[in-house]
């Protein structure tokens, strides 16, 4: 492992350790613990203080840069990651300006959120919260990312297929409101947490990025002997040479009358192998009276009781992702008694996603495959996971990929899969490489999931500083502050002035 994806990982689990809900300054205090307001707080609506827009405009949209739809609006997070062009858009639209808050009303629990940062024109699917000088908008952009909304506002949504959320309901939305200075100090409170929190989930993300490459580096070293080296030098006097290996495998073959010898393998322009190793082909390393198959074709229905079938989506990465295996009829299976499987078998997937790969366990001696998943039969002096490893690794796989040919699905051949060639170690090397690769990527896989879950949490850190911040418990109160009662009743006081004029008058371009 190397000392980079120990220190993002130690950086990325100490960043998000911090953070944690007892970590992040909180202000503890019982009262508000039972559902009590923080002092200068007031239980209000949204209705109550927001203003939508009703301002819209049709095209042509000239001196207009900025268009905004709900797919230009990244999920939970309240930023933008694209913008439209303006040009394009044939429709009427909503007006917005620089400090309104857009809300996509479109499926709310994809939690679509921004403050604009210039003016522009948005999708009608998306509700414009107009800039109020009384509150802060980055303070209800949060507020809206909160769970509790993101739940309240998933829950009474109308509609089916485009499922939205109704103005009146996000309006009759309870709320706690603090004065305006403590909403601009929790804004900043929650902005330096969460620029920590996205620190930690960066080192984190190149943590897995790193554990990645590490996991290809070592399939690579081990099909470079590189793994090995050592260990191939101390028992250098031990090790039978493969070309010996290859000879009782042939001469086993020899039995079979329908047996043919197969050419040598022409190795020019491969890498050059440790001593001992040598370049051979799939199809060199079959048993006896077997040899690469395609499975059944036409499985009919399932059966219960049947005879278990593996299909491409059960494998991957040299096992199982599926252990509840169709069931097929007993008859169906044994009219393809050549890819009934004994045990050792590698599989291999030949449609659709190319490359996937098992070896089989004792536990389906029995089974059948179906047509997409190729049987490559291995002779007793191969060790299987030494194969499945070797077609596993990213370089071979892609070659394999590279052969498959477009039908209605990308197909490979399994006569592609016979001649592939392949890198073959001695028979006791294979068994330590492999003994090596599954340490490694044991580690790998153990730091990866250690990882994977601390970015799981760091979701959970995220909403429990917006609880805490919306029970008045992230930043202290100041006595000072001007109490949101009387921050309402200018908000109140504005809307009554405001109303004859406003936003509402449909513009035919701007």
């Amino acid at each position: 492992m190397t000392d980079k994806i120990k220190i993002d990982t130690i950086r990325g689990g100490n960043l998000l350790r911090e953070l944690r809900a007892d970590d992040v300054g909180i202000i503890e205090d019982s009262s508000r613990m039972n559902g009590e307001l923080p002092k200068g707080w007031i239980v209000t609506t949204i209705g109550d203080i927001l203003d939508i827009s009703v301002e819209k405009t049709n095209p042509p949209f000239t001196n207009i840069y900025t268009y905004i739809g709900l797919e230009h609006i990244e999920r939970n997070s309240g930023k933008i990651i694209d913008i439209g062009r303006p040009e394009e858009i044939k429709s009427t639209k909503t007006v917005f300006h620089s400090g309104d808050l857009l809300y996509g009303k479109l499926r709310p629990n994809l939690n679509k959120v921004w403050v604009a940062d210039r003016n522009g024109i948005c999708s009608t699917d998306i509700l414009v919260f107009v800039k109020n000088s009384n509150i802060s908008n980055k303070f209800f952009l949060y507020r809206l990312l909160s769970y509790d909304y993101v739940s309240y506002a998933s829950h009474i949504t109308s509609g089916v297929e485009l499922p939205r959320i109704d103005q009146k309901k996000i309006n009759q939305f309870s709320i706690f409101l603090p004065p305006l200075n403590e909403q601009h100090r929790i804004v900043a409170k929650i902005e330096e947490l969460f620029t920590q929190l996205d620190a930690g989930i960066a080192s984190l993300q190149a943590a897995q990025v790193k554990l990645n490459q590490y996991r290809k580096a070592v399939l690579k070293h081990a099909f470079e002997g590189k793994l090995t080296e050592a260990w191939r030098e101390a028992y250098k006097d031990e090790i039978e040479p493969v070309s010996v290996l290859l000879e009782r495998i042939r001469e086993e073959r020899r039995k079979d009358k329908k047996y043919k010898e197969l050419p040598p393998v022409d190795a020019e322009g491969l890498p050059e192998l440790p001593e001992g190793w040598v370049w051979t082909t799939i199809e060199t390393l079959h048993p006896a009276q077997r040899t690469c198959a395609y499975g059944v074709l036409q499985p009919g229905d399932e059966v219960e009781g049947g005879i278990p079938l593996v299909r491409v989506g059960d494998i991957g990465e040299g096992g199982f992702y599926n252990t509840n295996l169709k069931k097929i009829d007993p008859k169906i299976s044994e009219k393809y008694k050549r890819t009934i499987l004994q045990g050792g078998e590698v599989l291999v997937s030949l449609v659709g996603a190319i490359g996937r790969t098992a070896v089989v366990p004792d536990c389906l001696k029995g089974a059948n495959t179906a047509r997409a998943v190729g049987v490559i039969p291995l002779s007793e002096h191969i060790n299987s996971h030494y194969l499945e490893m070797w077609i596993r690794h990213p370089t071979n796989n892609a070659e394999l990929e590279s052969k498959a040919h477009e039908v209605a699905r990308k197909t490979l051949n399994l006569e592609d899969v016979r001649v592939f060639k392949v890198a073959l170690a001695p028979k006791k090397e294979q068994d330590k490489i492999v003994s090596e690769i599954r340490q490694k990527i044991s580690i790998i896989d153990s730091i990866d999931k250690i990882v994977f879950q601390s970015i799981l949490q760091s979701d959970l850190i995220r909403q429990s500083i917006l609880k805490k911040a919306f029970e008045g418990r992230l930043v202290p109160q100041d006595p000072s502050d001007e109490p949101a009662s009387v921050l309402l009743e200018k908000i109140r006081q504005e809307k009554i002035t405001r109303e004859p004029k406003k936003r509402g008058r449909k513009n035919k371009g701007t």
